[in-house]
């Protein structure tokens, strides 16, 4: 480890060190240049895993990820801000991709279903970009839509995915069937996102209430879709731009020695699904084709 971590202090404890942080909390892991082990928690694992058999170990992942039309053509996370209040976020941005997938009355329901009710929860105490209810349907749900973009064309971005993974698991809490309620005031929804641009004057605003009904009907509908036994409580992480391609996904697991970042990217999906399943939530990731 690099002599000059040791140099880093905290500014509570000068007598802590980023080397000593770090070897106390090991918030890392390493693949060895062989790829035949890694590091994690603080133990070495062998790594006996051959993912070119898409039936094998490499069902798991690839069976929790669905490719989306549009999403690699996608160009922004919340788009170029206009000054003012506006009904809707920039063409080509994600969060604007989303809110017309997500609502029942503005476009196909790209994700496999829509939300009779659905808020924007970004910024501030955020449980999600976007929180989706439906109680209507057959098969009730509450879902927490956590979105990411990278610019480029779509690949296998194993850091930008752990950016996304953070997103969504840091808010479990909110979705076990016994959480937590949710941060905020009971009027948050009402309200309106608000976002600036640094060092400028334009400051753009969007009503959270996307679709359904009002602030205080939504939270105590989520409080009672979360606590029901048949309800589909998930987090959907949704990869845009080129963070993910799940045809660049197939082609990297295809070869006898996958790249490292791609076997970080594996074992970062199966921790994350694992955290998911251990509270009982489900978790699904979208990407581009």
């Amino acid at each position: 480890m690099s002599p000059g971590l040791s140099r880093i202090k905290t500014k509570d404890n000068p007598k802590i060190s980023l080397t000593r942080r770090l070897n106390q909390l090991q918030p890392f892991r390493i693949i060895t240049r062989d790829l035949a082990h890694t590091y994690v928690g603080g133990d070495f694992y062998r790594l006996d895993l051959d993912l070119t058999d898409p039936k094998g170990a490499a069902s798991l992942v690839l069976d929790l990820i669905t490719a989306i039309p549009g999403l690699g053509a996608v160009t922004s996370e919340k788009g170029v801000l206009v000054d003012g209040h506006v009904d809707y976020w920039a063409d080509g941005s994600l969060f604007e991709f989303l809110d017309k997938a997500l609502r029942p009355d503005r476009g196909p329901a790209l994700f496999g279903r829509s939300f009779p009710d659905l808020v924007c929860d970004d910024l501030q105490d955020e449980v999600g970009d976007f929180l989706g209810l439906d109680e209507t349907s057959a098969s009730p749900a509450a879902v927490a839509v956590a979105g990411k973009w990278k610019s480029g064309n779509p690949g296998v971005s194993a850091s930008a995915f752990y950016d996304v993974c953070a997103q969504g698991l840091k808010n479990l809490a909110y979705m076990k069937s016994d959480g937590v309620v949710l941060p905020g005031s009971q009027t948050r929804f009402d309200g309106r996102w608000r976002l600036s641009k640094r060092n400028s004057p334009i400051t753009q605003t969007v009503d959270r209430k996307r679709h359904g009904r009002g602030s205080k009907a939504f939270r105590g509908a989520f409080q009672r879709l979360r606590a029901a036994p048949t309800t589909d409580r998930a987090i959907w992480l949704v990869c845009s731009g080129g963070m993910l391609s799940l045809a660049k996904l197939k082609a990297e697991f295809a070869k006898p020695q996958p790249e490292p970042h791609v076997l970080q990217f594996y074992h970062l999906v199966l921790s994350t699904y694992s955290a998911c399943q251990s509270v009982g939530v489900q978790l699904r990731i979208f990407c581009a084709e």
